[in-house]
């Protein structure tokens, strides 16, 4: 009978502990250890139950007295690994490879599995093809907890499987929208990957659910005012980049670059919408084609067909053989295909065109330096450096679009 009782006060202290009732789960474990004093898997989640309430001495206390019981405990090395993960990943990865070794399959249906906690590790410690691997086994043995399925996303962005990162953030929603709901960052990652892949307005709209749930986080409005200058949405973009600054001024000079970018390339958009402009409606189509060659050049630099980047480069500027931007772009381009003498050509007759281009200075500056021409390089940096500090207009008015390669930069540097 008393066995009977054990056994029912553990299984509703698991329950407990799933359904966040840590105190009442506590209880039910005590009850467990006075009933059966070996009952060694009580130990394992009392000390469990312990770390989610912040007693670490109680928890070790409680996981090594399961492991005087059974030394091979699964459950003991599972719980000591999750313990670790907030102090020495590398324990943490060990003490998970222990449960593997021990028992393959070892699984807690609302927790998970060894493999999948050391994907998540492996994840934190940049190792994303063994991540890959130890989630996709651990998703195998428990395909039923959503967050394994946000974690494989990140891991597939970074692997650059766009595609199947979307799938998973989408599938972890799915699964658990309330999940989704106090984690928004699995929307932003998912944006993220959409802006990546040219899903512009699939992009705007997950930066705007993660805005929803979390109206406090500036690199949510910056990557959607990214995406919106994207998209042409250039007021949209100006407001998102001040909401950001207003949200964290101490950290807003990457940001305040981005919006004088914006407010530039509105008043660009206005001029090509101007009076002058549609009285001449030959050159006012012109000047409109090669705008929409370089942004398609720009999609494909993006995703880095530089070639064809470069084609499309190409015809923007016989379009309109005073698109700075354009040559700066085919210059991004060739320097992507490791032609620096084509680079540096093309940033030198981007400033030609615009002596205050401030990225062709950069970008001329990196070519120098792989060309051996470090004192040169140092000279392009500090000119660029000079003309963003100063405030100098980088754009001048025979030019429609603007520079987007802080755009791309962002989304392929932000991470989780």
């Amino acid at each position: 009978m008393s066995f009977q009782k054990a056994e029912k006060f553990f299984n509703d202290g698991v329950e407990n502990i799933w359904n966040n009732d840590l105190k009442k789960a506590l209880n039910n474990f005590n009850k467990v250890i006075k009933l059966n004093p070996i009952f060694g898997n009580a130990y394992s989640y009392r000390g469990f139950c312990k770390h989610l309430l912040n007693d670490t001495k109680g928890a070790f206390d409680d996981i090594n007295k399961s492991q005087e019981i059974n030394m091979n405990n699964s459950f003991n090395y599972f719980f000591m690994g999750i313990i670790y993960m907030d102090a020495d990943l590398e324990v943490a990865k060990n003490l998970f490879s222990l449960v593997i070794d021990v028992d393959p399959n070892f699984n807690i249906e609302k927790c998970g599995n060894a493999y999948s906690m050391r994907g998540r590790i492996k994840l934190s410690l940049d190792d994303f093809v063994g991540a890959i691997d130890d989630l996709n086994k651990g998703i195998e043995i428990n395909p039923n907890i959503a967050e394994f399925y946000a974690d494989r996303g990140l891991v597939k962005t970074e692997l650059k499987d766009l595609k199947g990162s979307i799938d998973d953030f989408t599938k972890a929603i799915e699964m658990d929208p309330n999940l989704a709901n106090n984690y928004p960052d699995i929307y932003f990652n998912r944006g993220i990957s959409k802006g990546i892949l040219k899903d512009l307005k699939g992009s705007i709209d997950d930066f705007t659910k993660a805005i929803e749930i979390d109206p406090n986080s500036a690199p949510f409005y910056i990557c959607r005012a990214d995406a919106k200058a994207m998209s042409e949405d250039i007021q949209g973009a100006i407001d998102d980049y001040s909401k950001a600054i207003e949200i964290d001024p101490n950290d807003s000079d990457s940001i305040r670059k981005r919006l004088e970018v914006a407010t530039i390339l509105k008043e660009q958009y206005e001029y090509s919408n101007s009076i002058h402009l549609k009285e001449s409606p030959d050159l006012y189509i012109k000047l409109k084609d090669a705008d929409s060659y370089s942004n398609r050049g720009l999609g494909k630099l993006m995703s880095l067909e530089y070639i064809g980047a470069i084609d499309d480069f190409n015809k923007a500027i016989d379009l309109n053989p005073n698109y700075a931007s354009a040559y700066y772009l085919r210059g991004s381009a060739k320097y992507g295909l490791c032609d620096y003498d084509g680079a540096l050509d093309d940033c030198n007759e981007a400033i030609n065109i615009n002596p205050k281009h401030y990225p062709s200075y950069e970008k001329r500056g990196e070519s120098k330096k792989k060309l051996g021409d470090k004192t040169g390089s140092i000279q392009d940096i500090k000119r660029a450096k000079e003309i963003e500090s100063n405030n100098e207009n980088a754009f001048d008015s025979s030019e429609i679009t603007f520079d987007y390669m802080k755009v791309i930069e962002s989304f392929k540097g932000i991470k989780k």
